[in-house]
C-alpha cells in the first residue's frame, strides 16, 4: 500500500467492499509499523462512533478525500490534549484533534444512522489528514509555509530566525514555521543574508545540493531547469556539497564562487567568481576593464532572460563599459556594435551578433 491510497483502503475495509486478499494487504501495512497500527486503530473508533447496524451506502472516497483536500490546504487544528464538555461547546475529538461545534438538538441516532455512515467515511478523510500532518509527518505538514515569485516579480522575505531572503522571479522557498532546525528549500534563486544564532547552522536544500552556513550574505542560483546549482558568496564562508555525500564539499569565502553539476552530481569551486551573480536583485551590471565579449554576453543572457549570439571570434573580443544602473539590452549592445564594429540583429529568442571579431 501506498500512502495516497491507504485512506480509502481503510474505508472500504470498514464498509466491508474489500475482498480476503485486499483485507491480508491491508493487514500487513498495519502491523508493518506503530504509526500505521495508530491510525488504523483510531480510524476504526471513529467508525465505531455511528453505530453498528447500518444499511451498506457506497460513498466514493476519492471524491470526499479530493474535496476535502481543498478545503484543509494551509490550514491546521490545535491539538486537543483531552476531550472536553461544558454547557455551551461541544469539543469531538477527531484522531488527535479537537474541533469545536455548537450545541445541538439531540434527536434518536437510528433516524440518522444512515447519514451518519456516510459521514464517517468523511471524518476518516479528514482524520487522516491531520493524521499525516501532525504524525506521518515526513510527506505531509501544515507547517510548510511557501514563498514565491512569479514572472517579473522579485520579493524580499523575512525568516523567522530574522534572516533576509530576496528572491528572484519564478523562484520559492518552503521552510518550516517553526524554523527549528533552520532549513529550507529553494528552487529558482535567492540572495541570503543570514544572521548569527548562537553557533546554529543555516541550511538551504536545492535539489541534490545542499548549501550550510552560519551567518553570512550569498547568492544560490537553482533553477529545475538548469543544470548547475551556483552559489557565489558576498560575506562569510559557505560550505557547498552533495546532500547525499556529505564529505563531498567545497568551502568558499567571500569572492568565492561553487557549482553543483546535477547530471555527473559533482560539486566544485569555480575557478574564477560569477561576475554580476546578484545583479538581478542590485539592478547593476557592471564589468571591469577588457573583460572578454563571453563573459559579458553570458552576464547578460541570465540578466535579460535571452539569448546572443556570436561567433567565437567576437566573443573573444574585449569590451568595458562600467557599471550600468537598471540596464536595457539593447543599450549596451548598441554600445558594442559601435566600438567593435558588429552588427546587431534581433531574432525571437534574442539577438544575433555578427562581424569580423578580433583574434
Amino acid at each position: 500500500m501506498n500512502k495516497k491510497n491507504h485512506t480509502e483502503v481503510i474505508a472500504q475495509y470498514l464498509a466491508g467492499d474489500l475482498s480476503p486478499q485486499e483485507e491480508k494487504e491491508l493487514m500487513t501495512w498495519v502491523e508493518a509499523d506503530a504509526n500505521n497500527q495508530t491510525m488504523f486503530d483510531e480510524m476504526v473508533k471513529l467508525w465505531s462512533f455511528t453505530g453498528e447496524h447500518s444499511p451498506e451506502i457506497k460513498v466514493d472516497t476519492a471524491e470526499a478525500w479530493s474535496k476535502l483536500a481543498l478545503k484543509l490546504e494551509g490550514k491546521q487544528a490545535n491539538r486537543s490534549k483531552s476531550e472536553e464538555f461544558d454547557t455551551s461547546v461541544t469539543k469531538t475529538k477527531i484522531v488527535g484533534k479537537s474541533v469545536e461545534k455548537p450545541n445541538v438538538k439531540v434527536v434518536s441516532i437510528n433516524k440518522w444512522t444512515p447519514l451518519l455512515r456516510i459521514a464517517a467515511i468523511a471524518l476518516l478523510v479528514f482524520g487522516a489528514a491531520f493524521w499525516y500532518m501532525n504524525k506521518g509527518g515526513s510527506e505531509v505538514t501544515s507547517q510548510i509555509l511557501l514563498a514565491q515569485t512569479m514572472n517579473d516579480e522579485r520579493k524580499e522575505v523575512i525568516l523567522p530566525d530574522g534572516s533576509t531572503v530576496w528572491l528572484n522571479q519564478n523562484s520559492s522557498l518552503t521552510y518550516d514555521k517553526g524554523f527549528e532546525p533552520r532549513t529550507v528549500a529553494l528552487k529558482g534563486e535567492g540572495f541570503f543574508d543570514v544572521k548569527k544564532m548562537d553557533g546554529k547552522l543555516f541550511e538551504i536544500i536545492s535539489g541534490d545540493a545542499k548549501t550550510t552556513v552560519l551567518g553570512t550574505s550569498f547568492n544560490v542560483r537553482a533553477y529545475p531547469n538548469e543544470g548547475t546549482v551556483e552559489v557565489t558568496v558576498e560575506t562569510g564562508k559557505v560550505a557547498l556539497e552533495y546532500k547525499s555525500k556529505a564529505y563531498d564539499r567545497v568551502l568558499l569565502v567571500a569572492g568565492e564562487s561553487g557549482s553543483f553539476d546535477k547530471p555527473k552530481q559533482v560539486v566544485a569551486k569555480v575557478d574564477t567568481k560569477i561576475s554580476n551573480a546578484n545583479a538581478w536583485r542590485t539592478r547593476e551590471l557592471a564589468f571591469s576593464e577588457d573583460i572578454p565579449l563571453s563573459e559579458i554576453l553570458n552576464d547578460m543572457e541570465r540578466y535579460f532572460g535571452i539569448t546572443i549570439k556570436a561567433k567565437p571570434e567576437i566573443q573573444r573580443c574585449t569590451f568595458t563599459s562600467g557599471t550600468t544602473k537598471n540596464p536595457v539590452a539593447k543599450d549596451i549592445l548598441d554600445a558594442m556594435v559601435y566600438g567593435l564594429n558588429l552588427k546587431l540583429e534581433k531574432t525571437s529568442t534574442g539577438y544575433q551578433l555578427s562581424g569580423e571579431g578580433c583574434r
